[in-house]
């Protein structure tokens, strides 16, 4: 879950970066349908005409109170909010901007562009609770993250990513029918996502509601974006509630579609399906009660984080075989499931001594390893798993993502040095962050960001280069180096990533408009205002 904390990251470095850009340019983003608007008239011009002036002359206090004192008067004119929003965030206020948007719309302005700014900065300042309620999550304290994931929601109600957060805060509180309620929100923020509706079946399984937890995860599975090694895992999560519900066949039919396959958590679930048709008694008849939560994992892309869910190490009803490793590696599973990962990390490596090539407990013991945040041992572990043969995706993601943590702290502490104005050392901070997880793009953008927080244009146009060249599909880096090379001087290279990153196809609407302003700005200060024209 902190991944996918840090996955949106980025998100928080574009939000900034644009609102830096799109401040430093030129102004039009202060004049949106300029000519829907009565010409500003007697003081109001005048306190306008002094804030324009002193945002040019960067003087940002005086800029925002000469804009609050012609809002004053003229309080239906879009562009002078805007001025004032980006007076406020050229002084770093961020939150008393999105106060300025919303008294904005509260004044009926409707302008796509304050409402725009006003989403891209609510989910900057959803960050900070955010990743608060992912520390205390981390630090098995529910109840504080439940306190700050409601103030991320509160900023952002419609990121289904923030209440998913909220489900499994509520889970680790232990307040399962407070949970299935979250769940069902989570469904109306995007009912067709079969993340939110594979929660809510779990949790109405662990309520007893069985049947009811089957319409959902059968709704789930008709997601169109449940493909390969996702649906996978997803139908395993499936299987396991039924096994656990005690209807074995309901399992083998949900594994069906995986085909004749020899992948031993594929094979494993089948087996205890079949034993349990045979044996009933081998699962008990609460199982339900206890099974296993079905936690998230993301990936970083262009269209933000995109997570699935991890199944359990084994199935319920996974008995014990003739082995002499099988003790110490029940231990360790009941260790794990007490959230002992101390003990069950130390367990399952006595088993493992015994039987090397036990591809479940070497899972067990990268699960472990994961929970527990040793993030350089996790890294080692499936470097081990993939050299004995193991090919599941999953451990590939699971090791970006292992890198991505070890290279986390640098990153926090390079936006923490620039929030305390000392950028050469952000800079060499987020450097590292990029040495450890050089494939991880929101550090890559971190590292940018820094370089042009300490004046270093060039340096930061050659990382925004490199960063470009490891994701040719990201719009992110591509937007920043477009601004770069016109920084640099090199308008032709610049219109032509602005021109690609426009020509996507995977922008929201918001992120178009954004783009096409900061594409427009860079237009007219490079005296081109009829291909400024044409963007927007």
């Amino acid at each position: 879950m902190r991944f996918q904390a840090m996955g949106r990251m980025r998100r928080v470095t574009a939000a900034a970066m644009l609102a830096m850009t799109v401040s430093g340019i030129a102004l039009v983003a202060h004049t949106p349908a300029l000519a829907q608007e009565p010409a500003l008239v007697g003081p109001a011009w005048t306190a306008a005409d002094k804030a324009y002036s002193a945002y040019q002359a960067k003087d940002y206090a005086t800029a925002a109170a000469q804009a609050r004192e012609a809002l004053r008067l003229r309080p239906d004119v879009a562009r002078l909010w805007l001025l004032l929003m980006d007076a406020l965030d050229a002084q770093g206020d961020v939150a008393e901007s999105v106060a300025a948007a919303k008294d904005a719309i509260a004044a009926g302005v409707q302008d796509p562009a304050i409402t725009a700014r006003l989403r891209s900065q609510s989910k900057v300042l959803a960050q900070a609770p955010s990743l608060a309620a992912n520390k205390a999550l981390e630090a098995r304290n529910p109840k504080a993250a439940l306190v700050e994931i409601r103030k991320a929601i509160a900023l952002v109600p419609d990121d289904l990513s923030y209440r998913v957060l909220l489900i499994y805060a509520l889970i680790a509180d232990d307040q399962i029918e407070a949970a299935e309620q979250a769940a069902t929100a989570a469904i109306a923020v995007d009912p067709k996502s079969f993340l939110p509706q594979v929660l809510r079946g779990y949790l109405r399984e662990r309520l007893g509601r069985i049947n009811e937890a089957n319409q959902d995860f059968d709704s789930a599975l008709t997601d169109e974006v449940l493909t390969g090694p996702d649906a996978r895992d997803v139908r395993l999560v499936i299987a396991d509630a039924a096994i656990a519900a005690g209807n074995p066949r309901r399992a083998l039919k949900i594994l069906d579609p995986l085909g004749d396959t020899q992948d031993p958590s594929v094979k494993a679930r089948r087996d205890a399906a079949s034993a349990q048709d045979a044996t009933p008694s081998i699962v008990p008849k609460d199982a339900f009660k206890t099974l296993p939560v079905p936690y998230q994992k993301c990936r970083d892309t262009p269209y933000g984080p995109a997570c699935t869910l991890v199944p359990a190490t084994t199935p319920p009803g996974a008995g014990g075989v003739a082995n002499p490793g099988f003790k110490a590696a029940d231990e360790a599973y009941k260790a794990y499931a007490d959230g002992n990962y101390t003990l069950a990390e130390k367990r399952i490596r006595e088993a493992l001594a015994v039987s090397p090539s036990n591809a479940a407990w070497r899972r067990l013991l990268i699960d472990t390893l994961e929970r527990s945040n040793q993030f350089a041992a996790l890294d080692a572990a499936i470097g081990e798993a993939i050299a004995a043969g193991e090919d599941d995706p999953a451990l590939l993601g699971l090791r970006s993502m292992a890198q991505t943590r070890l290279g986390e702290p640098s990153a926090i502490l390079a936006l923490k040095q620039m929030a305390e104005k000392n950028p050469k050392a952000a800079v060499d901070s987020a450097k590292k962050a990029v040495q450890q997880a050089p494939h991880a793009m929101v550090f890559r953008i971190v590292l940018i960001q820094a370089l042009m927080a300490a004046g270093q244009t060039k340096e930061a146009a050659a990382a925004a280069a490199s960063a470009v060249e490891e994701d040719e599909n990201d719009v992110l880096p591509r937007i920043l180096r477009a601004y770069l090379l016109q920084a640099t001087g090199n308008r032709a290279g610049a219109v032509q990533d602005f021109d690609k990153v426009l020509a996507s196809n995977v922008l929201t609407d918001q992120e178009i408009l954004n783009y096409s302003l900061i594409a427009a700005n860079a237009a007219l200060a490079a005296g081109k205002p009829d291909d400024a024209i044409k963007i927007l």
